[in-house]
């Protein structure tokens, strides 16, 4: 099964139905009836993580981790053994649905009082593992699996053409589904969020947004050394329990700043592997290898290689994929994260620690310092957009989506109208740096990555450092006229200064571009049968024969052009494999 919580539960006190707890459970003994009404199962590839405890009728199931168990327990009156379960319950108990932001960590909570019938659901403020749930009369089920959700027969897995629209969006639209999912009777728990139901109903309680932080009276270096200390601390804590650690590292500023962290933060006999995209041997393509092994080469340790199988589909996400992340959309890289997540897994590393997210604190582009354009420079881009309006009505709507969905489902804008993204924001260099544009979107991310023995670490989301960089002032992000000053200021003296004033960008998967021309006869050979899946009714299937057919035959298409095309195709596999029981997870 999946990491996560997995539950059945009936609201009144009745017994639960054997055919409910074999799709869920996999439960092979037809004669347990569970009696009790309720039955939960906890997974995770580190059984440490997994934790339940009862204290005064009320049973406290937990998956995940605790970033600071010492200071929470002190902070609850709880004994320096107490466990994360109790810790959780406690902390529940005295803040509510704060204890999301006041118990740092990335986990996931189950709370049932037998007694009132009550079932509660939290989430901490950044997302660790999914959790659905569906709640369809006086039943319940809970689990991270949406497949077998949906494959109890009271859940079902009839799409909700408005969610399944949504879902196939960039991220202004699709954060408009709230906890909806594609799925109609299916719902997401969101981080920072407080699920409680009983048989009278569903009522939901939601963190408040970070505070505004109030500007820090810290010098640049004062800065700087604080965000030391704690980057320090956040990375030693990620990497604690673990004999192996793979950092992904492309030489850049956010990945080189994070494997040097940790090489520094390793406890003793705990081994470092550092994985770095590469061009596949003899294709003569530029990749970023030598700037990795630069810092490899400070370090002292081995560089590893890491390039996506020969037989790795770039259109197409192998089933291992679709069944664990559940989702018509995907990375575009997904063939190259599956490299990564698999390489870690037979280097035995459980965490693939992944710079994702720096831009949003410490290596700011600090587009937001740009003085504003002119009137005249305005009034011409107003101007093109017009005329870009008029030769293309709905070139508009459709920027609002990664796969192309088809006219049917994009006439259903008619009522929603599509979403833009939100303006860029202006600062003063003596403001305070606030949250970035999207600050929701990385606590959202789940930390699963394609192969089960494999999580995903992402020091530069963590709320503590969100919260310290917020207060500085926005003219910290540059220094000496230099962007990125201080992830820069961070990276100068520890690594080489070649890759601390680095400011070049090179492709992250190299042979992307060449394999999507190569593999495009083969994506339009899968259409017949995904078609016959029914992926027409929700995606423009004739467009995208139009385009592999050009991309085939040598045309020039542009960026956004080739990821909508493969957007396209991912979510038309979904569909396949959704509708597949022999592709469906076991």
């Amino acid at each position: 099964m999946k990491s996560g919580i997995h539950a059945l539960v009936h609201l009144r006190e009745a017994p639960l139905d054997v055919r409910d707890t074999r799709v869920l459970f996999g439960e092979t003994d037809d004669r347990i009836a569970h009696q009790s009404g309720f039955r939960a199962e906890l997974h995770d590839p580190d059984s440490f993580l997994t934790a339940r405890c009862g204290v005064r009728g009320i049973e406290t199931c937990f998956v995940g981790h605790l970033d600071e168990p010492d200071e929470a327990r002190r902070a609850l009156g709880l004994a320096a053994g107490a466990g994360a379960a109790e810790t959780a319950a406690a902390a529940h108990d005295a803040w509510g649905v704060a204890a999301a932001r006041r118990l740092p960590g990335e986990w996931t909570m189950l709370r049932w009082s037998a007694r009132s019938r009550t079932l509660v659901l939290l989430a901490s403020e950044r997302t660790r593992d999914p959790c659905f749930f569906s709640v369809v009369g006086d039943r319940v089920a809970v689990s991270s699996d949406l497949r077998r959700l949906a494959d109890l027969p009271w859940v079902g897995d009839q799409f909700d053409p408005d969610g399944l629209m949504r879902t196939l969006g960039r991220y202004p639209l699709r954060a408009t589904l709230g906890d909806r999912t594609f799925l109609k009777t299916a719902r997401r728990l969101r981080p920072g969020v407080e699920v409680t139901i009983t048989a009278a109903g569903t009522s939901t309680q939601t963190l408040p947004p970070p505070p505004q932080a109030l500007l820090t009276d810290l010098s640049f270096d004062e800065a700087m050394a604080e965000v030391e200390a704690l980057l320090r601390r956040i990375v030693k804590r990620r990497m604690a329990g673990h004999r192996d650690v793979a950092f992904m590292l492309s030489g850049g500023l956010d990945s080189s700043l994070l494997a040097w962290l940790g090489a520094e933060e390793r406890a003793a006999g705990q081994r470092i592997h550092l994985l770095c995209s590469a061009a596949p041997e003899g294709s003569g393509l530029a990749d970023e290898t030598g700037w990795a092994g630069q810092v490899a080469d400070h370090l002292g340790l081995p560089l590893i290689r890491v390039a996506p199988a020969a037989s790795a589909e770039v259109y197409t996400p192998g089933t291992r994929t679709l069944q664990h992340l559940q989702s018509p959309i995907l990375s575009p890289r997904h063939d190259l994260y599956e490299a990564f997540a698999d390489t870690a897994e037979e280097i035995g590393a459980a965490t693939l620690v992944d710079g994702s997210f720096g831009e949003m604190t410490l290596s700011s582009h600090a587009f937001f310092l740009d003085r504003p354009p002119s009137w005249p420079r305005l009034w011409a881009r107003a101007i093109r957009r017009g005329l870009q309006a008029a030769q293309a009505p709905r070139r508009d709507a459709l920027a609002a989506f990664h796969a192309r969905p088809s006219p049917e489902l994009l006439a259903a804008l008619g009522d929603t109208g599509p979403v833009g993204d939100a303006p860029v924001r202006r600062l003063r260099p003596d403001e305070a740096f606030g949250l970035e544009e999207g600050w929701e979107k990385m606590f959202a991310a789940s930390t699963v990555s394609s192969s089960t023995a494999v999580r995903y670490a992402y020091p530069f989301r963590d709320p503590r450092l969100v919260r310290l960089v917020s207060a500085f002032p926005a003219g910290f992000t540059v220094q000496d006229g230099a962007p990125r000053a201080m992830i820069r200021a961070l990276l100068k003296g520890n690594l080489p200064e070649a890759i601390a004033t680095r400011q070049c960008k090179m492709p992250f998967s190299p042979s992307h571009a060449a394999r999507l021309r190569e593999q495009a006869p083969a994506a339009r050979a899968r259409l017949p049968a995904q078609r016959e899946a029914g992926a027409d009714a929700w995606l423009d299937l004739a467009w995208l024969e139009e385009q592999l057919s050009a991309v085939e035959h040598g045309a020039p298409l542009t960026t956004a052009d080739l990821t909508a095309m493969q957007a396209t195709a991912f979510a038309a596999e979904f569909f396949s494999c959704w509708a597949t029981p022999s592709r469906r997870p076991g």
